[in-house]
């Protein structure tokens, strides 16, 4: 169990975890609504697909996407 800290210090709980490996994708609207997904390993285009799919069902309007030039956002599945 762990120790109460006097009420004059701000408490900070160390966890020990490993970020290496693990990657995100989000998306943020007009209105500041922000969707995102966490994975392990780099972005490919399967994972760009699901995440896109997923948007446009969740999405009640029309999606304006902007993307960077990524190499993954060129794949052939992206551009059809």
């Amino acid at each position: 169990m762990g120790k109460l800290c006097p009420q004059e210090e701000t408490p900070v709980v160390c966890i020990n975890s490993k970020w290496e490996g693990m990657s995100i994708i989000s998306s943020v609207n007009n209105k500041g609504t922000m969707r995102w997904k966490i994975f392990e390993g780099a972005l490919n285009v399967g994972i760009l697909i699901d995440f896109l799919r997923r948007l446009i069902k969740g999405a009640d309007k029309k999606v304006l996407l902007i993307l960077d030039n990524l190499r993954v956002h060129y794949g052939m599945p992206v551009k059809a």
